[in-house]
């Protein structure tokens, strides 16, 4: 219990100090898609966030994982785009569209479901014109993490509980 008081409290200051980068990042994702956003707070915020969520998933904190999955991705795409944009200049027309893209690419690589993403993604931004961008990323992302033998993350954490619980992990 002192950890997770610790971890909380900790959570608690960032949230008054830094909210974007606490949270499950939905008014972190929205503004982000506007794709207006400077490279250098975006690597900060991806570093923090990351590192963050570590520390609540090593210590077993309660916390969410879809939404703030969700800000990685977008602040991944985002990321790109810039480091695109510094390679080419003038090539990336919306950076926007490379946030959605991120958000579909890093859904299908970590729960190995694209379409689910794709709906989820399209409904969250109501855009229908973005469905054959997510679909790309999904369909390359899921692929490339099983090529890498990564494995799903609600498989991961499925095995944790079932092991923690004492029981085993159920065979396919």
């Amino acid at each position: 219990i002192p950890v997770a008081i610790a971890i909380g409290g900790g959570f608690g200051a960032l949230v008054a100090l830094w909210s974007d980068a606490t949270g499950g990042g939905e008014a972190l994702v929205t503004r982000l898609l506007g794709g207006s956003e400077a490279m250098a707070p975006l690597l900060a915020l991806l570093v923090a966030r990351t590192a963050l969520f570590m520390v609540s998933y090593a210590a077993g904190t309660p916390g969410g994982m879809f939404a703030p999955q969700l800000a990685f991705g977008a602040l991944l795409g985002l990321l790109f785009a810039g480091a695109v944009e510094v390679v080419a200049p003038g090539l990336i027309a919306a950076p926007g569209m490379f946030a959605v893209a991120g958000m579909a690419a890093l859904l299908a690589a970590t729960v190995r479901a694209p379409l689910t993403g794709v709906a989820l993604i399209t409904e969250m931004t109501g855009n229908y014109a973005l469905v054959p961008m997510t679909l790309l990323a999904g369909a390359i992302a899921a692929p490339v993490a099983a090529a890498l033998r990564a494995e799903p993350i609600y498989d991961l954490l499925l095995a944790r509980t079932l092991r923690l619980s004492g029981e085993g992990m159920p065979r396919r």
